[in-house]
């Protein structure tokens, strides 16, 4: 997948030097800039979330080929069959841990499950066909530099709403220490990524899908990481993202989205 992206976006993807099948080992030339979340300038985060909405848009006729590629589907079908799942697994969910969630915050979300479902069925109404998810845009894995924007770490892309990436990425700004008090801050990082989007929705109901998928892709992280635990053997704070993206939801007040980075 990674290859396929350097050759078709050289100038936003690493060249990849070599690949090992064998042991899925890559290397890729190294990507010139800083990591957004060494970046200050807002109208950076801004050109990313353009860039990357773009690169997505570039995949919408592409999709079989992502499958062919090994992409898993994780399309909004799928999430709605793996909700009930997901919020099943109580050891998943981490009780009585740090980190983890509480009895009250547990019984809330499976709850609302019905909801959730509800949800992916409202989401998939809109004109927005799925695409390209990184799976992992945190600011670390964008980078900044003089002739652009750089995107790395292909590790966990799959086929999916394309929306659910922004959460990651506008959930960095708050790590950002030089944008964390800005109050726009986020609002105009989903701007940036919204606007390419024109194309296949007006933007009032561009804003509304965002707020629906934004939820949504908490559930769609913690349910990727769930599946990804039988891989993950040395790394303690990556089951903590199963719960950490659940506390989102339960963040959630008066109806609109209040997702937080504590």
């Amino acid at each position: 997948m990674t290859q396929r992206l350097a050759a078709l976006h050289p100038r936003q993807i690493p060249a990849v030097v070599a690949v090992e099948t064998a042991h899925r080992w890559l290397l890729t030339r190294a990507a010139r800039g800083s990591p957004l979340m060494e970046v200050s300038d807002l109208s950076r985060w801004e050109c990313a979330a353009d860039a990357y909405a773009r690169l997505q848009i570039d995949w919408i006729e592409r999709t079989g080929e992502l499958l062919a590629l090994g992409c898993p589907d994780r399309t909004l079908t799928k999430l709605a069959q793996e909700i009930d799942p997901l919020l099943a697994d109580t050891a998943a969910l981490l009780p009585g841990q740090p980190q983890g969630l509480s009895a009250a915050e547990i019984t809330q979300l499976r709850a609302r499950a019905p909801e959730f479902k509800a949800m992916c069925h409202e989401l998939a109404q809109y004109a927005i066909p799925p695409s390209l998810e990184h799976g992992d845009l945190w600011g670390v894995n964008v980078i900044a530099g003089e002739d652009g924007i750089t995107f790395i770490d292909w590790d966990e892309p799959c086929l999916a709403h394309p929306f659910f990436s922004l959460l990651e990425l506008t959930l960095s700004v708050d790590f950002q220490a030089g944008l964390s008090q800005v109050a726009d801050a986020r609002a105009r990082v989903r701007d940036a990524y919204l606007d390419p989007w024109t194309r296949y929705e007006p933007r009032d109901r561009l804003v509304r899908a965002c707020e629906l998928s934004q939820q949504l892709a908490a559930l769609h992280l913690a349910a990727n990481y769930r599946r990804w635990l039988p891989m993950i053997e040395t790394v303690w704070d990556l089951r903590e993202l199963i719960p950490f993206f659940l506390k989102l939801l339960v963040n959630k007040e008066g109806g609109q989205w209040h997702g937080s980075a504590d």
